[in-house]
């Protein structure tokens, strides 16, 4: 008998106990609570860490493009295409080499936030693409001087090296062996459309850029305020404000990372 009476206060002993581990309604918000506060302190580093793989990704696609151009130019005497009889330099890229992809010729970091409703046809004529369209991916613009008001002193800095011509036959290429400081001019540059809605648009105006803003676009600082470039030299980099202001290029305007614009003092 002293057996199975030691026998059943030990199960409900037990039983008391497995009450007492259980968690009670404010312990459990607690637990809530601890993991929300972690979570808002983790939270902006991961998208710290999101920020640094998109601009690394962002110089790396960069190199491609301006690998490819290289390519071009070893066939045609040393020239970069920009624009030629309709075609974007990624039009001509594409026909003529390996680069198969308009994502390449893109920013990574815009890709969630763009929608087919803001996308126009790179060819120009204004028509809505649905999203995935080959014509549409490109925010990397290349130099063109037709319409920049700044070229003039920029042969000064880092030479005469752009022409273009117009009409039907409307072109637009870069003599490499014309430009100054190969390693500091920037020919393919991170670009973005920028008129202060917030929003981010790809358009007609961003397979080019000039030096200040031009049709609501420019070079973009979108990655910690400081703008993604290739240069003349194939090296790519991320470039603050100031230095593009200071480059041979002499910048004069560009766009922030809330889409809009600066210039230069």
């Amino acid at each position: 008998m002293d057996n199975v009476r030691e026998n059943r206060q030990m199960r409900r002993g037990n039983r008391r106990d497995g009450r007492d581990r259980d968690f009670t309604l404010i312990e459990l918000l607690i637990v809530i609570a601890m993991i929300a506060v972690l979570a808002s302190m983790l939270l902006p580093a991961l998208n710290k860490a999101r920020g640094r793989a998109e601009a690394i990704k962002c110089i790396s696609n960069l190199k491609q493009c301006h690998m490819s151009e290289w390519f071009y130019s070893e066939t045609y005497d040393g020239y970069f295409v920009q624009y030629t009889r309709g075609r974007s330099w990624v039009k001509c890229l594409m026909e003529w080499s390996d680069f198969k992809s308009y994502r390449m010729a893109g920013c990574p970091s815009i890709r969630g936030s763009v929608t087919a409703s803001n996308l126009t046809d790179l060819t120009g004529n204004g028509t809505s693409w649905p999203w995935g369209a080959q014509v549409l991916w490109c925010t990397y613009g290349i130099y063109r001087s037709r319409g920049d008001a700044n070229y003039e002193s920029i042969k000064e800095t880092a030479g005469d090296f752009a022409y273009g011509v117009g009409g039907s036959n409307e072109t637009h290429t870069l003599k490499l062996a014309r430009i100054r400081h190969p390693s500091r001019t920037e020919l393919i540059v991170d670009t973005m459309f920028g008129a202060g809605s917030g929003i981010a648009k790809i358009g007609n105006s961003n397979n080019y850029f000039h030096t200040g803003i031009v049709e609501n676009s420019g070079p973009w600082l979108g990655h910690s305020n400081r703008c993604n470039v290739s240069f003349a030299d194939g090296h790519a980099a991320s470039q603050s404000w100031e230095q593009l202001q200071e480059s041979p290029m002499r910048f004069k305007g560009a766009i922030r990372a809330d889409f809009t614009s600066v210039t230069a003092d």
